[in-house]
């Protein structure tokens, strides 16, 4: 997604966005399914958005690499992701999750589930804005009381 010369969001062609340097090769593994199968409704970005916000959440805090997709190719990436949007594949989580510990772990969890369309729900369609905005919200509240108020004992 780049904005245009009118400040308008527009998803890129996925032709020009890989030119075979490694920040190219690694933004194609960000692909979201309807990116890979030609983009989605003029003006509406949520779905591919949320896909990116879910892979993004998913390597900070399940994986911690930046490469959702470390031992699989761009390419192979897109293709997977164009499955999906046809109907031919079910979304899989990223390889190598590392469980966390801590508050919040489930709902981050499920979050990013909802976001990769691993869940099970609403047929493969991205989740509604604002119970991802809610879920966010909450995970940031129990972050800052954890910061502010540390359990005991703890160092």
């Amino acid at each position: 997604i780049e904005l245009d010369e009118h400040l308008v969001p527009v998803l890129k062609v996925l032709p020009d966005l890989f030119d075979g340097s490694p920040a190219s090769a690694l933004a194609l593994k960000f692909t979201s399914p309807e990116e890979a199968c030609g983009g989605t409704e003029v003006g509406d970005y949520w779905p591919v958005l949320s896909y990116r916000l879910g892979l993004l959440l998913h390597c900070l805090a399940i994986s911690g690499r930046i490469d959702p997709y470390p031992e699989d190719s761009p390419h192979r990436v897109v293709r997977e992701a164009f499955g999906i949007a046809q109907g031919r594949t079910c979304p899989q989580m990223p390889h190598h999750t590392v469980k966390p510990e801590g508050q919040g772990v489930a709902l981050l969890s499920n979050v990013i589930a909802s976001c990769l369309r691993t869940g099970g729900g609403a047929g493969g369609a991205a989740p509604h804005r604002l119970i991802v905005e809610a879920s966010l919200s909450v995970l940031a509240m129990q972050a800052e009381l954890s910061i502010s108020h540390p359990q005991q004992g703890a160092c």
